[in-house]
Order: C-alpha cells, then sequence, then structure tokens
C-alpha cells in the first residue's frame, strides 16, 4: 500500500512519464506514416507506443496476480475504480507481449497495429479515472496526465481532420 504523498510523487512523475511518451510516440508515428516514411525510426516508434500502452493498460486494470514490489495502480487513487473492465482486450495486450518482448512468428506486421486507436483507449480509461478519484490532492497530482491526455486528442483530431489514418507498413530493412 502506497501513502498519498507517495501516490502523489508516481502520478507526477512514473505515470505522467507513460503518458507523455505514449502521446508522442503514437502521434509521431502518424506523422511519418503519414508522411510515407517507411524507416527503422517507424519501427522504434512502433514499439515505444505499445510499451508505454501495456504499461498504462496494465496500470488502470489492476494488480495482477503477484504484483511486483513498488507496483502501484489505479485502484489505488480511487478504491471503487473499475478494475473488470479492461483498457484493452486481452488479445490486444498479448499481441503486444508477442511483438515487443518475445520472438514469436505470431507477431504483426507494423501496418497490423492500429496505434492511435490503441493510444485513444488508453486515454479515455485514464480521463475515467482522473473523473472518479475524490480526493483532491490525488486528484490534481494527476492534472498533468489528464492534460497529455487533452493534448492526444488535440493531436487525434488534427489528423482526423486531415485525412483517413495511412496504412503505409514499415519495412523490415534486408540485412545481409
Amino acid at each position: 500500500m502506497h501513502s498519498k504523498e507517495e501516490l502523489k510523487g508516481l502520478a507526477e512523475t512514473h505515470l505522467t512519464y507513460e503518458a507523455h511518451m505514449l502521446c508522442h510516440m503514437s502521434l509521431r508515428h502518424e506523422e511519418l506514416a503519414r508522411a510515407g516514411i517507411v524507416a527503422l525510426d517507424r519501427w522504434a516508434l512502433l514499439e515505444a507506443s505499445l510499451v508505454h500502452a501495456r504499461v498504462l493498460a496494465n496500470f488502470l486494470d489492476g494488480p495482477p496476480k503477484n504484483p511486483h514490489p513498488g507496483d502501484f495502480f489505479a485502484i489505488d487513487f480511487s478504491p471503487t475504480w473499475d478494475t473488470t473492465t479492461p483498457t484493452l482486450p486481452r488479445a490486444e495486450i498479448d499481441a503486444i507481449s508477442k511483438q515487443i518482448a518475445h520472438l514469436n512468428s505470431k507477431r504483426r506486421p507494423g501496418h497490423g497495429w492500429q496505434l492511435l486507436t490503441l493510444a485513444e483507449k488508453v486515454f479515455t480509461r485514464v480521463e475515467e479515472l482522473a473523473a472518479r478519484i475524490d480526493d483532491e490532492e490525488l486528484s490534481a497530482s494527476l492534472s498533468g496526465v489528464s492534460q497529455i491526455a487533452t493534448d492526444f486528442r488535440a493531436g487525434l483530431d488534427r489528423f482526423r481532420t486531415l485525412r483517413a489514418v495511412s496504412t503505409t507498413s514499415p519495412t523490415i530493412p534486408n540485412v545481409t
């Protein structure tokens, strides 16, 4: 169990960092896709986005059966937080794990990921959490994360008004 002061610090540092990374990496990936850039940079942005989406989904979905010492979760901020509704479907979490943590024949090609959709699901749950926190100090500690969610939505809206999401896939380099 974390104290209120610990939770405030964790929200203002680690949680804010994860939200920043998911927001900026997924939006930057989309920018490169729309510019037709097919390069290792897009693969790095894809993987970074997936890592941060998974971290935040795990935070939002509650403690696993065997949490690691020091882990913290959304339910620590709001004891009535619904951990039965997953942020991302189990199949998505499993696919993310196969993509970033294992050499697996079931990896998706780059175009098989809808990063902005994944990020939008995560940020929707982040906004739901921020709205449910009753404690004013804990709520204030999430203001940075809430602002990042707002920034993400502004970037997403900008892309939606420009044109449909690109399906151009980064190609795996031929290393000989």
